[in-house]
């Protein structure tokens, strides 16, 4: 608890906001990975049916 207080006191915000701020960046790490996952097993579809052919 102290570092994330140094932490938002380093960088002039209040804890609630950086907490905020992480939340909202794991959440879009998440949906990114996701969707890279997505991608790649779209791309594995297509070779696999290509090979097929």
């Amino acid at each position: 608890m102290d570092e994330l207080r140094r932490v938002a006191e380093a960088e002039g915000v209040s804890m609630k906001a950086l907490v905020h701020k992480a939340t909202i960046h794991s959440l879009h790490e998440r949906r990114v990975q996701t969707a890279t996952k997505r991608t790649v097993d779209a791309l594995a579809e297509v070779n696999k049916r290509l090979a097929e052919l």
